[in-house]
């Protein structure tokens, strides 16, 4: 409570929260308009907003450090990409979408900054956060800089109903349906049964 307040409240012999209890809703509205609602309410414990969960997720995201700083787009591409395809799986897995994508970029100056950005529509599609993170990283990464850690998350969760299929054009449709395809195959036969070119790549690389 402000000082301002608080001199108001003691001009009327309000020193405590019995004090204020003591005192009607009628009287503290007409002192203090509606502040003085809230003030009545308070003084008997009473909360209206409504009740969170402390469980409640708020975003989803995933980061990777590199074993040595890089500097290699096409690297760091493949990292994002990657990154936001199980970014995605997981809002998909809780039954969730989306509305922001952010990025965190760790310099190797170990300088870090956080970008990002507001979708025109919720989503939980591995493709629409990608298009958005890396449009991020080409704005927000300076020419001859070494990334140490790269990180991608999606704010703003709703539940799947945040936004309904039958509004979607074909495309998306077919995308979303198609997604939830592959999500099954991973989840019977492994994380690695059917990836990405891209990503198949870069796994083989590995393995050489």
């Amino acid at each position: 409570m402000g000082r301002v307040m608080a001199a108001r409240l003691h001009a009327l012999d309000i020193h405590t929260i019995d004090d204020l209890a003591a005192c009607s809703e009628d009287q503290l509205v007409q002192t203090f308009g509606e502040m003085g609602h809230n003030l009545y309410l308070g003084a008997r414990g009473i909360d209206p907003s409504p009740v969170q969960s402390f469980r409640e997720r708020h975003s989803i995201s995933q980061e990777h450090t590199y074993a040595s700083d890089t500097a290699d787009v096409e690297q760091v591409r493949r990292t994002l990409l990657g990154m936001c395809e199980h970014v995605a799986a997981r809002l998909r897995d809780g039954g969730m979408v989306g509305q922001t994508v952010r990025i965190k970029l760790r310099f190797s100056d170990f300088d870090t900054i956080t970008r990002q950005v507001r979708l025109d529509q919720p989503t939980d599609q591995g493709p629409i956060i990608y298009a958005a993170a890396y449009r991020l990283l080409q704005r927000n990464w300076p020419p001859r800089r070494w990334i140490r850690l790269i990180g991608v998350g999606v704010a703003g969760l709703l539940e799947e109903g945040g936004y309904q299929l039958s509004l979607l054009d074909g495309t998306d449709q077919r995308r979303i349906r198609l997604s939830r395809a592959l999500d099954q195959i991973r989840d019977r036969y492994g994380n690695r049964a059917i990836q990405r070119a891209s990503l198949l790549r870069r796994s083989r690389r590995k393995d050489e």
